[in-house]
């Protein structure tokens, strides 16, 4: 799983990296995403139906100054709970 950290849900979806994807798909390996302590996960076999939609145009990283699209999800928390409380 390659595993990243949004900051931000915005209208109920996050904004993940292009990148992120390319590098998902070249290593076959699912998503997870953290959002203050909460845990998203995507499967490698999911990633691409889960797209709801793809920036119009690039957004520049002000802090690597690299240009890329965000890709968004919806945001839905994972149930993977090993015990009851």
């Amino acid at each position: 799983m390659i595993k990243l950290n949004v900051r931000t849900i915005w209208q109920g979806k996050i904004g993940i990296r292009e990148k992120y994807i390319r590098l998902a798909d070249e290593k076959k390996e699912g998503l997870e995403i953290w959002h203050e302590g909460s845990l998203m996960e995507i499967p490698f076999d999911k990633i691409k139906e889960k797209i709801v939609t793809r920036s119009e145009r690039p957004v520049l990283d002000k802090f690597k100054g690299e240009w890329h699209y965000l890709l968004y999800f919806e945001w839905k928390l994972s149930v993977n709970q090993t015990k009851l409380l």
